[in-house]
């Protein structure tokens, strides 16, 4: 049997050797198993999305959605494929009520049902912005406790510090992509703008608390030289561990589009 393929080398081949979602499917397809496990949304530029779930046991494609067939794709921790749901602990099937994979799958398309035929950055923003089963008692959680149940997710032990030994879990970032005009609308932090109320609630010191969109550059230029040399962007950081921005974030960060609330 072979080994599983790794997904950091099946992403990093994807961005190097494909340009449509089909060639990407393809790409992951051929390996006979990849780790870790994974749900692996992929879009392109032709407006398809196709929802991948990969793992030890196989890559399955869930759902394709296109401009000809749309639709609105929700992946969650587990599993979802009848081919592979199988495979999901017991405690974390999608009809287990303790986990947050059922609730936050069902609250995700009930959002995306309700912006169906309008979805916008603005739409998307307010579902990855959405507290809905958030006064559920995080602690119950049998996956990882005190990992919340709601779409952004404030999970906490209710500590006054941060404890790496038996950390809670919640929502670090949040992401928006437009692969058509290669625009990314990106937040540090929770999107929903909220304070934390816990010392122990990871990463939100220097939360944005709102998306701000930046561009994909298809080529970078030297800097600091009058018609530097043009090569192929690649690898471009934004932002730094602290969520402040490099400069290169700034340098791609669109303002336009920002200050006219798009």
């Amino acid at each position: 049997v072979a080994p599983p393929r790794s997904f950091a080398m099946l992403c990093a081949r994807m961005m190097a050797e494909c340009s449509t979602a089909d060639e990407a499917v393809a790409l992951l397809s051929a390996a006979p198993a990849v780790s870790p496990a994974f749900s692996v949304l992929i879009a392109d530029a032709q407006g398809v999305l196709v929802h991948v779930e990969v793992g030890s046991f196989g890559v399955v494609v869930h759902r394709r959605c296109s401009k000809e067939e749309p639709g609105v794709v929700v992946a969650v921790n587990c599993y979802q494929s009848g081919q592979l749901r199988c495979f999901n602990r017991e405690d974390a099937q999608l009809e287990h009520e303790a986990n947050n994979n059922g609730v936050r799958l069902r609250r995700g398309r009930e959002l995306g049902d309700g912006w169906r035929g309008r979805l916008s950055v603005r739409g998307l923003a307010e579902i990855l912005s959405d507290h809905r089963s958030d006064d559920r008692d995080c602690a119950s959680n049998p996956l990882i406790p005190f990992w919340g149940h709601s779409i952004c997710n404030h999970g906490t032990c209710g500590r006054p510090c941060y404890d790496p030994r038996s950390p809670p879990w919640g929502t670090v970032s949040a992401e928006i992509m437009q692969p058509e005009s290669r625009a990314f609308h990106y937040c540090y932090g929770w999107p929903c703008g909220a304070s934390p109320m816990r010392g122990d609630q990871l990463l939100q010191d220097g939360s944005w608390g709102r998306f701000e969109p930046f561009v994909f550059p298809r080529y970078m230029v030297s800097a600091g030289e009058a018609g530097g040399d043009k090569k192929e962007a690649g690898v471009v950081q934004y932002t730094s561990v602290d969520g402040s921005l490099t400069p290169d974030g700034e340098a791609h960060r669109l303002y336009a589009v920002r200050q006219a609330g798009a």
